[in-house]
């Protein structure tokens, strides 16, 4: 759950230093849609986007919940396994946060 909302405070993050209005273009699935506006924001592998997902379902409900209010985002995530981390998830957050603090720094240089 707090990978998940580590990822959405550093999108946010970058949306704020590109200057782009950040509750539009960060607001899939209550702000927490973290594969969506990542994608937006940034090209991502598969792989990162794969993570992301995964991710995202932990910030969403299963980091609080033992069931989604609605089915379908249960059945999805059971069929996708989503609800599960692999053992190179540190390596590919690593990277990502990298690249996304690389791009953050980036976008402030050229606005000042």
């Amino acid at each position: 759950m707090l990978t998940g909302y580590c990822f959405e405070n550093l999108f946010k993050g970058l949306a704020a230093a590109r200057k782009m209005d950040v509750e539009k273009t960060c607001g899939a699935r209550g702000g927490h849609g973290i594969s969506v506006y990542g994608s937006k924001l940034m090209e991502l592998t598969p792989e990162n986007r794969w993570f992301l997902e995964r991710a995202e379902e932990f910030a969403v409900w299963a980091g609080k919940y033992a069931a989604p209010r609605d089915s379908p985002a249960f059945v999805d995530a059971e069929k996708k396994q989503k609800r599960s981390m692999r053992f190179d998830d540190v390596v590919l957050g690593d990277e990502l946060i990298a690249r996304i603090e690389s791009q953050i720094l980036t976008a402030m240089a050229e606005s000042t």
